[in-house]
């Protein structure tokens, strides 16, 4: 761990540096066009306000994108001799600073991958450090574009200066990690990932402690014998009850009749049985009839 926080704290310090370089030269650079608008129009003695300051000086700003590459080495070479003279740096130590922060930080995004070329898979295009300052006064120019009144605002409350340098040390910095080579690690960390998905479950391994092995072991074995016993107590239950089957209406209809006879009394006591077998016939008497002949 100790590695990583210092791979961190040397990208930090590298980072830091070249935006403070950086963010310095492009207002400096914003000052002094605005302030050689603003003489041009005291020299000629002409009353400006400051609505037609502000508009002279975005006219300047929109031309720094369209610099040839002639104006651009003019003043990266200005740039060179400000930074020698302001931080005591050459272009060599200011270059290997940037390399160092890309680098730095393709490390730490990939710190956890310890095999071994994966540096060497990353493969990007240094970045110059021409490049890098166009593109920040680019940007830094955009910036005052939007707002052209910060530089008046700035001149004499040095409050206001620091949160303006703040502002234009985070468009330095954001455009530093526009230069980390993201493509290529996102495709290692893909790359990486998929193998770990692919990996095969060794199941011959115990990937927990014998202590909760054994318990998982006893809980199992609880468990199986609470499973045997309702086994065995359902099995009793089955064979004392009576077996059930199904049976027809009419069967059930017959059933039913001959159940209710049998719980009737007085229609038992009326059935035929072995004593009564014989059935007694009454005669009614009636008077003979005699039919008279003629």
């Amino acid at each position: 761990m100790s590695g990583l926080s210092d791979l961190v704290q040397k990208k930090t310090d590298g980072q830091t540096l070249l935006a403070k370089m950086l963010a310095s030269y492009g207002e400096k650079y914003m000052r002094h066009l605005y302030e050689n608008i603003e003489d041009n129009y005291l020299n000629r003695k002409e009353p400006v306000s400051d609505k037609r300051l502000y508009r002279e000086f975005q006219k300047y700003l929109v031309e720094v994108s369209k610099w040839s590459e002639s104006k651009r080495k003019r003043e990266y070479h200005k740039f060179l001799k400000w930074a020698m003279k302001r931080y005591e740096v050459t272009e060599m130590e200011i270059q290997t600073t940037l390399d160092n922060v890309v680098l730095y930080s393709v490390r730490i995004m990939l710190n956890r991958y310890d095999f071994e070329g994966v540096l060497e898979q990353v493969q990007y295009e240094a970045v110059k450090l021409e490049d890098l300052l166009y593109n920040s006064l680019k940007r830094i120019s955009r910036f005052y574009y939007e707002q052209p009144g910060l530089l008046e605002n700035s001149k004499e409350n040095t409050q206001h200066k620091l949160v303006l340098l703040d502002n234009l040390q985070e468009i330095v910095v954001s455009l530093i990690h526009g230069y980390i080579p993201l493509q290529p690690i996102m495709k290692i960390m893909e790359q990486h990932s998929r193998v770990e998905s692919n990996h095969p479950y060794d199941f011959n391994q115990s990937y927990t402690s014998s202590k909760s092995t054994s318990k998982r072991n006893t809980n199992h074995e609880k468990k199986e014998k609470h499973a045997k016993h309702e086994e065995n107590t359902d099995t009793d239950k089955q064979a004392e009850e009576p077996k059930l089957r199904y049976i027809s209406s009419d069967e059930y209809n017959e059933y039913y009749h001959s159940d209710q006879e049998r719980n009737n009394v007085e229609k038992v006591s009326k059935l035929p049985t072995e004593d009564n077998q014989m059935k007694h016939i009454d005669v009614p008497k009636r008077k003979a009839y005699h039919g008279k002949y003629k």
